[in-house]
């Protein structure tokens, strides 16, 4: 009865830690996988060739239809990622992210069968430089360190003194050629 009761405490704390059991105790025989890519598709032909790799800071959201989101997940670079044990019936697939521009589809919808390990890539490149001048491009990237905000500080409160100065200037110069 003891390690009965041994065997349930620890099939329990694993359950809670996450622990991997036995295949078969994880994986249910009536469920499916969904497993996502997202790659650099150099040539942008839509299809991943050999040598074109994984990329990272891609966004994936699954879907059961196409508005109730049940995972997200950002790849890193290593794909594929999988989500394991889903019920067989209708997902989407989503594939975002601001840095790459998309040479495949963005999104996917399909059914997924009992058991059925379901795939979906997603293919894109590196967004170009939009002609804008950054900061970085034209050497205006100044780290603002506290000495730097004090020096710019100083600067602007002696133009402010020099704006009312001269202001004063003219207003004074005003009244005294006027009084002659």
């Amino acid at each position: 009865m003891r390690v009965r009761a041994a065997a349930i405490c620890i099939i329990l704390s694993a359950a809670l830690i996450g622990t991997p059991m036995a295949a078969s105790a994880q994986t249910p025989a009536n469920t499916g996988s969904v497993c996502v890519l997202a790659f650099n598709d150099v040539n942008k032909n839509g299809g991943r060739d050999p040598g074109e790799g994984a990329l990272p800071d891609v966004g994936v959201s699954l879907m059961v239809g196409q508005n109730v989101i049940i995972a997200n997940y950002v790849t890193d670079g290593s794909e594929p990622h999988c989500f394991p044990n889903l019920a067989p019936q209708q997902y989407t697939v989503s594939f975002s992210s601001p840095l790459y521009e998309p040479t495949t589809l963005t999104e996917f919808t399909f059914v997924l069968a009992p058991g059925e390990p379901a795939s979906r890539e997603f293919g894109a490149i590196a967004k170009t430089a939009t002609g804008e001048a950054t900061p970085e491009a034209t050497g205006l990237n100044i780290p603002m360190t506290t000495p730097v905000r004090i020096g710019l500080s100083a600067l602007v409160a002696v133009l402010a003194m020099a704006f009312v100065a001269a202001i004063g200037m003219i207003i004074y110069s005003l009244f005294v050629h006027r009084r002659r």
